[in-house]
């Protein structure tokens, strides 16, 4: 073979070799940035804002909220500009507020559907939520906290410790708790669940009106009520009083008060 012809055909490896390199290069930079201006742009932004201190939260529309305990107050939100510019997150006396701007109804609230507000506060005494927003909280501790769902949201309390809690859904939705709280106070009106029996409480009054459901546990004491189809499930030592007018079921595990029907 011509001595020419050879150091051309090396050349020409040479070149392919550093394109591939190249293209190697290339491809494991996009896989570092997480798949390039795409993932990007869906991934969206992030907006966090400078408010007044606040200890009580009220939520409606359909954005997800997280919320932790931390010794300095911070709120910010991840979601689509389109959709964080429409959210208004403000506080008035001691209360913040998250929900869609004025003007925006039903299918509107579907694009804060991927937003997602996380708030970090050290001391939280209320929650209310309307809509159908997913909300979690990981603390709280305290002299009292009152909590409340309108719509279908969802409300999950993992670790509480009060002296005293209030618990109130109106519609579908469903409220989660555990811990300890020395008085419990829990009301259902429409299809929404409670499920409590995680929640050590010391004197409980309970009350469903329709089809929903209440499950706590009590230790001195529970007062309970129920109209409708619903069902009340009261787990621990404690005697229960019991009103009940419809096809519901009570279940008070101290004295096995348990039954269906008009009492």
């Amino acid at each position: 073979m011509p001595a020419g012809f050879r150091k051309r055909e090396i050349a020409f490896a040479l070149g392919m070799g550093a394109l591939a390199a190249s293209g190697a290069a290339v491809t494991l930079a996009a896989m570092h940035d997480g798949g390039g201006a795409n993932q990007h742009a869906a991934a969206g932004e992030t907006r966090s804002y400078e408010l007044a201190p606040f200890r009580q939260i009220a939520v409606s529309g359909s954005q997800d909220v997280e919320v932790s305990y931390g010794d300095t107050i911070s709120v910010r939100a991840d979601g689509s500009r389109e959709a964080l510019d429409r959210l208004e997150v403000t506080v008035t006396d001691g209360k913040l507020s998250i929900r869609p701007k004025t003007g925006l109804f039903g299918a509107d609230w579907d694009i804060f559907d991927h937003v997602t507000v996380h708030v970090t506060l050290p001391r939280l005494d209320r929650f209310d939520l309307e809509g159908s927003s997913d909300v979690r909280i990981d603390r709280i501790e305290g002299a009292r906290f009152d909590g409340s769902v309108v719509g279908s949201g969802t409300l999950e309390i993992a670790a509480l410790k009060v002296d005293r809690a209030t618990f109130d859904i109106a519609g579908s939705g469903d409220l989660t708790a555990a811990g300890s709280a020395g008085t419990v106070e829990a009301t259902v009106s429409g299809s929404g669940d409670i499920h409590a029996a995680a929640l050590d409480s010391g004197v409980a009054t309970v009350s469903v009106s329709g089809s929903g459901s209440i499950a706590l546990s009590a230790r001195k004491s529970a007062e309970v009520s129920l109209t409708g189809s619903g069902d009340i499930d009261i787990s621990g030592p404690a005697p229960c009083a019991v009103t009940r007018t419809g096809s519901g079921n009570v279940s008070c595990a101290s004295d096995g008060n348990a039954g269906t029907g008009d009492d």
